[in-house]
């Protein structure tokens, strides 16, 4: 009898065992089953963004001219005597140049004083004249011809004198014209003639040139379309707009200040394009004439929404697209149009508005409809703090 209850109880013990084992198994499935159906979160970078008050700016390329430029040439025949200047030096306005044989000049000047010291004295001789015969008139002494015969001679006389005094100047001016001068202050350039080089004023060389480079004068071109605004901005408000002017150089970029002043009234029709004129600052002389720059224009301030570059990609259709958070923390990703670039950042036109949020970083491997835990960080960006 002992050994029956002792097998009953072990029978009931060994189903009680088996109950418990399969409920914590469907207890433990259960809770597996519960945490593997739980929706994965991906952990990014965000933003808020905000809009922001940024100067807008316009990039245009040109060419630098110089601001003054002189072609220097004779204006009197002769030789060179003498040279007096170093070829690629600086010149001031007034400088003397050249000297041209003056021999021929020195004598036409000396024979022209003296063809005017003639006629003055044929002149006062025909006023002396004229006096008498006002005495002599008045009596019947001469006839009235003889008179009036000696007042068209006096009137001949001066007009002999200011020929006499015009060709007095005449002489003047083409001895002076002997000295070639700089007209212009400037770095000056080549020779092109020699001591002992006959010159004529008809002859097509030149002697040298003067280049004025400080202010350098750039000129720049942008199409009609894209400089739209610029146009009229200087049109209308008539002041100039400030503006940053780079050009490479083997040693790395140069830049200098300056203002656009001028904006064409007409269209290049083969090129639908529109020249503006602007002056930079070349104190240090690194803007040669037909350097190559890039002039970045101040149209003023406007405020924008700005997306840093580094969190907009390229889509399959080309277009750039950023990651969008909504409301449950899903990821969704939104064409941007893009109306230009500031610094580091996308100026984005539309498409996207402030208190909107995307992801800035994470966003590699996450497809739309993907749950994210962002941690915004504002404070890192300083368009956007």
């Amino acid at each position: 009898m002992k050994i029956v209850n002792i097998s009953l109880a072990i029978l009931v013990f060994g189903v009680a065992a088996s109950y418990w084992g399969i409920n914590c198994h469907a207890k433990s499935n259960s809770n597996s089953l519960a945490v593997s159906s739980a929706p994965p979160t991906t952990a990014v970078d965000g933003l808020i963004l905000q809009t922001q008050l940024i100067d807008e700016v316009m990039q245009v390329s040109g060419r630098v001219v110089a601001s003054k430029f002189a072609d220097i040439r004779p204006q009197v025949d002769g030789i060179i005597v003498q040279r007096l200047f170093e070829e690629g030096q600086y010149i001031e306005k007034g400088t003397q140049l050249y000297q041209i044989d003056d021999t021929q000049y020195k004598a036409g000047l000396a024979i022209a004083k003296a063809n005017l010291e003639h006629a003055k004295a044929d002149f006062a001789l025909a006023e002396s004249q004229i006096l008498r015969y006002s005495n002599l008139i008045k009596r019947n002494a001469i006839s009235q011809q003889d008179f009036e015969n000696s007042q068209a001679e006096l009137l001949f006389k001066k007009s002999a004198v200011e020929v006499a005094r015009a060709q007095l100047q005449i002489a003047q001016q083409q001895l002076d014209y002997t000295k070639v001068y700089a007209p212009i202050s400037g770095h000056i350039g080549r020779s092109m003639v020699t001591e002992g080089t006959l010159l004529s004023v008809s002859q097509p060389q030149i002697l040298t040139t003067i280049t004025q480079l400080n202010p350098a004068v750039v000129d720049l071109q942008e199409s009609r379309k894209k400089s739209f605004k610029l146009q009229q901005t200087l049109l209308k408000d008539n002041q100039p707009l400030a503006m940053t002017v780079r050009a490479d150089t083997d040693s790395g970029s140069i830049s200098s200040q300056g203002q656009v002043k001028l904006a064409e009234l007409s269209i290049q029709q083969s090129t639908d394009t529109v020249t503006f004129r602007g002056e930079v600052d070349n104190s240090h002389f690194y803007f040669l004439p037909g350097t190559f720059v890039t002039a970045q224009i101040n149209l003023g301030q406007f405020n924008a929404i700005l997306i840093p570059q580094k969190s907009a990609m390229l889509n399959s259709l080309g277009n750039l697209q950023v990651w969008l958070i909504n409301k449950d923390n899903q990821a969704f990703p939104h064409e941007l149009n893009v109306r230009m670039s500031y610094q580091d950042y996308w100026v984005v036109d539309s498409g996207i508005n402030a208190g909107d949020k995307i992801i800035i970083s994470g966003y590699q491997n996450l497809t739309s409809g993907d749950l994210v835990k962002p941690t915004f960080i504002n404070d890192q960006y300083a368009f956007n703090s």
